[in-house]
C-alpha cells in the first residue's frame, strides 16, 4: 500500500491503513531511499501533494544523494533509522542546519539524528550545538594581540543519558600532561580515563594537585521508606507527622527517622505507596513562608532530580519550582503541590486545564506525570536520572523486600 493513498480501512495483511502510515512515517529514511532520484512531478503522480513531494525530494537528496561528507551522511542515515525519525523531525534538523555555516552541516546532522525523534529535544540539543560551534568559530579566528587561536572550554549534555561532552583547547603540553596523569590514575583505580580526568580536575586538593580525586562535593541524603511497623500516619503541622505503629504506640517522624538513621546526612521520610513525603529532617524552616523555601526545594530535588517533563534531563539545580495546581487557581505552596520543571517546560505547561495546548504535569499516586493536552496515556520521565527520584527508589526497595519475603 502506498503511504499517500489511504482508502480502505483494512490492508491485505490485516494491518490497518492508519497503522501502516504511522509505521512508514517513523521510517522516513527508508522512504527517502525509495524516493531518491525521483522528481516532484514523479511523486505527485503517485498521489503525494506538491508540498510533501518537495520536502521528500529535498530530504532524499540530502540523505541519499551526493554529499561532501559521505561517511557522516551514512552514519546520520543509520542514526535516523535507529531513532525512527519522521519527516517533521528531519525538517526540524534542517532548520538548525540553516542557522550554521555550511561547513558544519554534516556534523549537525550527525549529532542531531542521534537525538530522540522529538522536536523539542532536537531544538534544545540544536541550540546547545549551535552555541558550541559559534564559540569554536570565534576562538578559531585571530584575536587582537595574538598570532593564533585562543584557548577555550565548552560543555553540553548528551541526550537521554547521564553523560556530557567536555571540549577543551589549551597548551598542548598541558593537555598531554593531563591525559598522562589521567591514564595513570585510571589504571590504578580501574576506571575509564575520562572519569579519571574529571575526578582529578575536581580534586579536593590544592594547586599542587595532591588532593583526593573524589569529584565535586555532594551533600548526602538518605531515603527512608516507612515499613510494615507503621500502620498509619497523620500530619500534625507543616512538615511534621505522627506515625501510628502496629505495637499500639506512636512516634513523630523525626523520632522514627532517628531510630533508623545513624549516618550523617539529610533524611527524607516517604510513604512509597501514596508518594507522600513525611518530612525532611536536620533542617528547620519558617512555616509561614509564602514561596518554596530551602526545605521545600531540597525535598523536591530528592523526589525530582531532573525536570519532570518526559525526555528532559535538565538537572533540578537548574530547574524552577513549579506549582502543579497554579497558585492563581488556588494551588498551595507546599511539597504536595510542587515539582521541578526547566524554564522551557515550565513556560509551556498548561496551568489552566480548561485551556489545553501543550499538556500539563499532574500528580498521580505521588509521582509527577505529563498528561497530553488532548488525551492519551500519562507519561513519567524515563530519563536515567529521573528514575533515581526518592519515591521511585523507595518503591523499588519495597518491591525487593517483598520479593525476598
Amino acid at each position: 500500500m502506498s503511504v499517500a493513498r489511504l482508502g480502505a480501512s483494512i490492508s491485505v495483511d490485516g494491518m490497518t491503513d492508519l497503522q501502516t502510515f504511522a509505521d512508514s512515517w517513523s521510517s522516513a529514511i527508508t522512504l527517502l531511499g525509495q524516493a531518491a532520484g525521483k522528481s516532484v512531478y514523479d511523486l505527485c503522480t503517485m498521489g503525494f501533494d506538491a508540498t510533501i513531494a518537495r520536502q521528500i525530494v529535498k530530504l532524499a537528496d540530502i540523505y541519499h544523494g551526493p554529499a561532501s561528507a559521505p561517511r557522516q551522511q551514512e552514519q546520520a542515515r543509520n542514526h535516523a533509522t535507529a531513532m525512527r525519525h519522521t519527516f517533521h523531525t528531519l525538517n526540524a534538523i534542517e532548520k538548525i542546519v540553516r542557522k550554521a555555516d555550511t561547513a558544519h552541516s554534516w556534523r549537525i546532522r550527525f549529532e542531531l539524528t542521534q537525538c530522540a525523534a522529538t522536536i523539542r529535544v532536537i531544538e534544545d540539543a540544536g541550540a546547545e550545538l549551535l552555541a558550541e560551534l559559534r564559540n569554536d568559530d570565534a576562538e578559531a579566528g585571530t584575536d587582537a594581540g595574538t598570532d593564533g587561536p585562543s584557548m577555550s572550554v565548552s560543555a553540553r549534555r548528551v541526550g537521554d543519558s547521564t553523560l556530557a561532552d567536555l571540549s577543551v583547547r589549551g597548551p598542548s603540553h598541558l593537555i598531554k600532561a593531563a591525559r598522562d596523569r589521567a591514564a595513570a590514575y585510571a589504571a590504578e583505580n580501574d576506571i575509564h580515563e575520562a572519569e579519571a580526568l574529571l575526578r582529578l580536575a575536581s580534586s579536593t586538593g590544592g594547586s599542587d594537585g595532591d588532593g583526593e580525586a573524589a569529584g565535586p562535593e555532594i551533600t548526602p541524603a538518605v531515603i527512608i521508606p516507612i515499613d510494615a511497623s507503621v500502620a498509619a500516619w497523620e500530619k500534625t503541622s507543616p512538615n511534621q507527622f505522627r506515625l501510628s505503629l502496629t505495637n499500639g504506640t506512636t512516634m513523630t517522624g523525626a523520632d522514627y527517622t532517628q531510630a533508623r538513621l545513624s549516618q550523617y546526612g539529610h533524611a527524607l521520610l516517604v510513604d512509597a505507596v501514596t508518594g507522600q513525603d513525611l518530612g525532611l529532617y536536620k533542617l528547620t524552616e519558617n512555616p509561614n513562608a509564602r514561596f518554596a523555601n530551602q526545605l521545600h526545594r531540597l525535598i523536591q530535588r530528592l523526589k525530582t532530580p531532573v525536570c519532570a517533563a518526559p525526555g528532559c534531563g535538565k538537572p533540578a539545580d537548574e530547574c524552577q519550582m513549579h506549582h502543579i495546581k497554579a497558585y492563581k487557581h488556588g494551588g498551595k505552596s507546599e511539597p504536595d503541590n510542587y515539582t521541578m520543571l526547566c524554564d522551557f517546560d515550565n513556560g509551556r505547561n498548561d496551568d489552566d486545564p480548561d485551556k489545553p495546548r501543550y499538556g500539563r504535569i499532574e500528580k498521580v499516586a505521588g509521582l509527577d506525570y505529563w498528561v497530553p493536552a488532548f488525551g492519551g496515556q500519562p507519561r513519567l520521565n524515563d530519563h536515567p536520572v529521573a528514575r533515581g527520584g526518592a519515591i521511585r527508589v523507595a518503591r523499588r526497595i519495597l518491591e525487593r523486600e517483598e520479593a525476598r519475603a
